[in-house]
Protein backbone atom coordinates (compact mmCIF):
# COMPACT_ATOMS: atom_id res chain seq x y z
CA UNK A 1 0.00 0.00 0.00
CA UNK A 2 2.80 2.45 0.90
CA UNK A 3 4.53 1.81 -2.42
CA UNK A 4 1.26 2.51 -4.27
CA UNK A 5 0.95 5.87 -2.46
CA UNK A 6 4.59 6.74 -3.24
CA UNK A 7 4.01 5.94 -6.93
CA UNK A 8 0.77 7.94 -6.98
CA UNK A 9 2.21 11.25 -5.79
CA UNK A 10 4.59 11.76 -8.77
CA UNK A 11 1.70 10.90 -11.14
CA UNK A 12 -0.55 13.53 -9.51
CA UNK A 13 2.20 16.14 -9.75
CA UNK A 14 2.91 15.21 -13.37
CA UNK A 15 -0.77 15.50 -14.27
CA UNK A 16 -1.05 18.96 -12.68
CA UNK A 17 2.16 20.21 -14.35
CA UNK A 18 1.12 18.72 -17.71
CA UNK A 19 -2.28 20.49 -17.59
CA UNK A 20 -0.70 23.83 -16.71
CA UNK A 21 1.84 23.50 -19.53
CA UNK A 22 -0.88 22.51 -21.99
CA UNK A 23 -2.94 25.58 -21.10
CA UNK A 24 0.11 27.84 -21.42
CA UNK A 25 1.19 26.44 -24.81
CA UNK A 26 -2.13 25.98 -26.63
CA UNK A 27 -3.51 29.30 -27.91
CA UNK A 28 -7.04 27.83 -28.02
CA UNK A 29 -6.91 27.44 -24.23
CA UNK A 30 -5.85 31.02 -23.48
CA UNK A 31 -9.14 31.67 -21.66
CA UNK A 32 -8.15 29.10 -19.00
CA UNK A 33 -4.79 30.66 -18.13
CA UNK A 34 -4.78 31.34 -14.40
CA UNK A 35 -8.28 29.81 -14.11
CA UNK A 36 -7.30 26.24 -13.06
CA UNK A 37 -7.04 24.97 -9.51
CA UNK A 38 -5.66 21.63 -8.39
CA UNK A 39 -6.92 19.63 -5.41
CA UNK A 40 -5.08 16.69 -3.83
CA UNK A 41 -5.63 15.88 -0.18
CA UNK A 42 -5.51 18.74 2.29
CA UNK A 43 -2.30 20.29 0.89
CA UNK A 44 -2.27 23.63 -0.93
CA UNK A 45 -1.41 23.40 -4.63
CA UNK A 46 0.05 26.41 -6.39
CA UNK A 47 -0.69 28.57 -3.36
CA UNK A 48 -4.40 27.63 -3.39
CA UNK A 49 -5.91 25.63 -0.53
CA UNK A 50 -8.47 22.86 -1.09
CA UNK A 51 -11.20 25.03 0.41
CA UNK A 52 -10.29 28.06 -1.74
CA UNK A 53 -10.20 25.86 -4.86
CA UNK A 54 -13.68 24.45 -4.18
CA UNK A 55 -15.13 27.85 -3.30
CA UNK A 56 -13.55 29.44 -6.38
CA UNK A 57 -14.77 26.69 -8.73
CA UNK A 58 -18.35 26.37 -7.44
CA UNK A 59 -19.10 29.34 -5.17
CA UNK A 60 -22.84 28.68 -4.92
CA UNK A 61 -23.04 24.89 -4.62
CA UNK A 62 -19.96 24.52 -2.40
CA UNK A 63 -21.60 26.55 0.36
CA UNK A 64 -18.96 29.28 0.26
CA UNK A 65 -19.55 32.06 2.76
CA UNK A 66 -20.86 35.26 1.16
CA UNK A 67 -17.50 37.01 1.64
CA UNK A 68 -15.71 34.22 -0.32
CA UNK A 69 -18.14 33.79 -3.24
CA UNK A 70 -15.91 34.63 -6.16
CA UNK A 71 -15.88 32.79 -9.50
CA UNK A 72 -12.10 32.25 -9.78
CA UNK A 73 -11.66 28.91 -11.54
CA UNK A 74 -13.08 27.29 -14.68
CA UNK A 75 -11.14 24.04 -14.32
CA UNK A 76 -10.75 21.98 -11.16
CA UNK A 77 -8.20 19.17 -11.38
CA UNK A 78 -9.00 16.70 -8.64
CA UNK A 79 -6.79 13.70 -8.02
CA UNK A 80 -8.49 12.52 -4.85
CA UNK A 81 -11.98 11.75 -3.57
CA UNK A 82 -14.14 14.83 -3.00
CA UNK A 83 -17.12 12.98 -1.53
CA UNK A 84 -17.79 9.40 -0.46
CA UNK A 85 -20.84 7.34 -1.40
CA UNK A 86 -21.76 9.09 -4.65
CA UNK A 87 -21.74 5.81 -6.56
CA UNK A 88 -24.07 3.93 -4.25
CA UNK A 89 -24.99 1.22 -6.73
CA UNK A 90 -22.94 -1.31 -8.67
CA UNK A 91 -24.78 -0.39 -11.87
CA UNK A 92 -23.53 3.21 -11.85
CA UNK A 93 -20.75 4.11 -14.26
CA UNK A 94 -18.80 7.31 -14.61
CA UNK A 95 -18.96 8.87 -18.04
CA UNK A 96 -16.55 11.35 -19.50
CA UNK A 97 -17.88 13.81 -22.01
CA UNK A 98 -15.82 15.74 -24.55
CA UNK A 99 -17.37 18.98 -25.69
CA UNK A 100 -16.13 20.57 -28.89
CA UNK A 101 -17.13 23.46 -31.12
CA UNK A 102 -16.95 21.29 -34.23
CA UNK A 103 -18.89 18.03 -34.62
CA UNK A 104 -16.52 15.08 -34.58
CA UNK A 105 -17.62 11.46 -34.82
CA UNK A 106 -14.91 8.93 -34.09
CA UNK A 107 -14.66 5.55 -35.86
CA UNK A 108 -16.56 2.80 -34.07
CA UNK A 109 -19.16 5.13 -32.53
CA UNK A 110 -22.00 2.82 -31.54
CA UNK A 111 -24.14 4.89 -29.16
CA UNK A 112 -25.95 8.17 -29.87
CA UNK A 113 -27.58 10.70 -27.56
CA UNK A 114 -30.32 13.08 -28.68
CA UNK A 115 -33.06 15.36 -27.41
CA UNK A 116 -36.53 15.21 -28.92
CA UNK A 117 -39.47 17.53 -28.43
CA UNK A 118 -42.74 16.00 -29.53
CA UNK A 119 -45.86 17.84 -30.59
CA UNK A 120 -48.63 17.73 -27.96
CA UNK A 121 -51.08 15.43 -29.78
CA UNK A 122 -52.39 11.88 -29.26
CA UNK A 123 -50.01 9.16 -30.38
CA UNK A 124 -47.03 11.44 -30.95
CA UNK A 125 -44.67 9.34 -28.80
CA UNK A 126 -45.99 6.11 -30.31
CA UNK A 127 -45.32 7.35 -33.85
CA UNK A 128 -41.69 8.02 -32.90
CA UNK A 129 -41.14 4.78 -30.95
CA UNK A 130 -42.55 2.62 -33.74
CA UNK A 131 -39.85 3.98 -36.08
CA UNK A 132 -37.13 2.70 -33.74
CA UNK A 133 -38.82 -0.70 -33.63
CA UNK A 134 -39.39 -0.93 -37.40
CA UNK A 135 -35.73 -0.18 -38.11
CA UNK A 136 -34.44 -2.60 -35.44
CA UNK A 137 -32.71 0.12 -33.42
CA UNK A 138 -32.32 -0.56 -29.71
CA UNK A 139 -33.31 2.38 -27.50
CA UNK A 140 -31.34 1.99 -24.28
CA UNK A 141 -32.60 5.11 -22.51
CA UNK A 142 -35.75 7.24 -22.69
CA UNK A 143 -36.19 10.01 -20.11
CA UNK A 144 -38.89 12.67 -20.13
CA UNK A 145 -38.26 16.20 -18.95
CA UNK A 146 -40.89 18.96 -18.74
CA UNK A 147 -40.16 21.93 -20.98
CA UNK A 148 -39.43 25.09 -19.00
CA UNK A 149 -42.43 27.41 -18.88
CA UNK A 150 -44.84 24.74 -20.12
CA UNK A 151 -47.36 22.64 -18.23
CA UNK A 152 -47.97 19.74 -20.60
CA UNK A 153 -45.09 19.77 -23.09
CA UNK A 154 -42.13 17.45 -22.65
CA UNK A 155 -38.66 16.93 -24.03
CA UNK A 156 -37.24 13.42 -24.24
CA UNK A 157 -33.61 12.47 -23.75
CA UNK A 158 -32.87 9.36 -25.81
CA UNK A 159 -29.87 7.08 -26.16
CA UNK A 160 -29.76 4.49 -28.92
CA UNK A 161 -27.45 1.56 -29.41
CA UNK A 162 -26.61 1.50 -33.13
CA UNK A 163 -23.52 2.07 -35.27
CA UNK A 164 -23.64 5.69 -36.37
CA UNK A 165 -23.02 4.92 -40.06
CA UNK A 166 -25.48 2.00 -40.28
CA UNK A 167 -28.15 2.49 -42.98
CA UNK A 168 -30.98 1.95 -40.45
CA UNK A 169 -29.57 4.66 -38.17
CA UNK A 170 -29.19 7.11 -41.07
CA UNK A 171 -32.78 6.41 -42.12
CA UNK A 172 -34.00 7.00 -38.55
CA UNK A 173 -32.25 10.38 -38.39
CA UNK A 174 -33.93 11.42 -41.65
CA UNK A 175 -37.40 10.21 -40.55
CA UNK A 176 -37.35 11.80 -37.09
CA UNK A 177 -37.36 15.25 -38.65
CA UNK A 178 -40.93 14.74 -39.92
CA UNK A 179 -42.38 13.66 -36.55
CA UNK A 180 -40.71 16.00 -34.08
CA UNK A 181 -41.41 19.58 -33.08
CA UNK A 182 -37.67 19.96 -32.35
CA UNK A 183 -34.70 17.64 -32.51
CA UNK A 184 -31.16 18.06 -31.16
CA UNK A 185 -28.39 15.62 -32.00
CA UNK A 186 -26.05 15.58 -28.97
CA UNK A 187 -23.43 13.27 -30.39
CA UNK A 188 -22.27 9.72 -31.07
CA UNK A 189 -19.57 7.89 -29.16
CA UNK A 190 -18.07 4.50 -28.50
CA UNK A 191 -19.68 2.88 -25.47
CA UNK A 192 -17.07 1.01 -23.50
CA UNK A 193 -17.57 -0.89 -20.28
Amino acid sequence: MEQAILREKPVKKWLRVWKIELIEKDKRLVCYRGRMASVAGSDARGGVTREAALYGFAPESSGAPQARREDRFDLLLCTDVLAEGIQGSEGNYTRFVCIARQLEIYPGANRTSMLMELPNRPGALYRVLVRFYALGINMVKLESRPLPGSTFDFMFYVEVDAPVYAPAFMQLMAELDTELAQFRYLGSYLEGV
